[in-house]
C-alpha cells in the first residue's frame, strides 16, 4: 500500500508524494536533542483541524527513525479524533498504539 509513495523532508515539513502529486503532509512542530519530536498533520476525519501526534526518534547515518503515537490505550482507531491531551508519547520503539517509520536520505 506504500509502494510508489515518497516522503520528502524540506524545511521541517514531510510531504507525501505519489508520483509527482503531493497527497499529504506532516509538519515538525518541535524536536529535542533528547529524542522527542512533536508533529502536526491534518485530521482526515475533520477537514481543517490538525492532529498532533507525539513521537520519539533516533538518527543514525542517513536514517531518521520515528515511533509515532496513535490513539491512547483503550480508544478504538476508528473512533473520533483524539484530543492532544489524550495522546501519550511512546517511550520505546514498537510499543502498542504506535507505529514506526524510517526515513532514509536517497540523494
Amino acid at each position: 500500500e506504500f509502494k510508489g509513495m515518497r516522503y520528502v523532508l524540506r524545511a521541517g515539513v514531510f510531504t507525501v508524494r505519489e508520483g509527482a502529486a503531493a497527497v499529504g503532509e506532516m509538519r515538525l512542530v518541535s524536536m529535542t536533542l533528547g529524542g522527542r519530536v512533536d508533529l502536526e498533520s491534518p485530521d482526515l476525519s475533520k477537514p481543517g483541524a490538525p492532529v498532533r501526534p507525539l513521537a520519539i526518534y533516533t538518527v543514525s547515518g542517513n536514517s531518521l527513525k520515528m515511533c509515532v503515537s496513535l490513539q491512547p490505550v483503550g480508544v478504538s482507531g476508528d473512533g473520533p479524533a483524539v484530543k492532544p491531551e489524550g495522546v501519550k508519547r511512546p517511550t520505546r520503539f514498537g510499543e502498542p498504539n504506535s507505529y514506526v517509520v524510517e526515513f532514509k536520505k536517497i540523494k
